[in-house]
């Protein structure tokens, strides 16, 4: 399973992964979990990678686009602009929103 492939499963039922307290600050944990265990592993991890290194970046632009801000560089990770910036009850389909772009973005530019 990739990064990709757990946030969407994540997504579908977050219950299974992250139990009854569903809150972004637990899904990052978990996400977080499982970044760090694929250190340990070998095969493909592109997608982990560019997860990893550039997400934060590509959410901040996100926010900025549909807020109207100017938020120019991270200084605090996603979660902190997420939970900034949109209501409780919008913040983990904000989240799942703008992972969905990402990986969208992510395979139009690594088509093979």
């Amino acid at each position: 399973m990739n990064i990709e492939e757990l946030i969407n499963n994540i997504e579908k039922d977050p219950k299974a992964y992250i139990g009854e307290n569903i809150s972004l600050n637990n899904i990052f944990m978990y996400i977080n979990g499982f970044r760090f265990s694929k250190l340990h592993t070998y095969g493909n991890i592109d997608i982990e990678e560019c997860f990893t290194h550039k997400f934060c970046d590509y959410c901040i632009n996100w926010i900025n686009k549909d807020k109207n801000l100017n938020i120019s560089f991270s200084i605090r990770g996603y979660v902190f602009y997420i939970e900034t910036y949109y209501k409780k009850n919008e913040k983990i389909n904000i989240f799942f929103n703008i992972c969905n772009d990402f990986f969208k973005d992510f395979h139009s530019k690594n088509k093979k």
